[in-house]
């Protein structure tokens, strides 16, 4: 699978901002995109532990940098993840 920012990981977070049509390397806040997205990465890989409210937190803060910066289909895919 091509990632967009290089990795080999398959957990289900990585994969939607792999598979996303949207250019993330373009958006004003992909730094704190990729900041969440390791911050979740780490814990769903069992590197770090994080409580049920960091973990929404962290979900809210991806959605709204998704939408803030236009990137509706990282957006749908995150809202998606998040209620599964």
């Amino acid at each position: 699978m091509d990632y967009q920012d290089g990795s080999e990981c398959s957990c289900s977070l990585c994969e939607v901002f792999a598979i996303t049509d949207d250019d993330i390397s373009k958006s004003p806040s992909r730094l704190r995109l990729r900041a969440a997205k390791e911050e979740l990465h780490r814990a769903y890989t069992g590197q770090d532990v994080i409580t049920d409210e960091r973990e929404n937190g962290l979900f809210e803060e991806l959605v709204g940098l998704a939408k803030e910066d236009g990137l509706h289909d990282l957006r749908k895919m995150l809202e998606h993840l998040w209620e599964s």
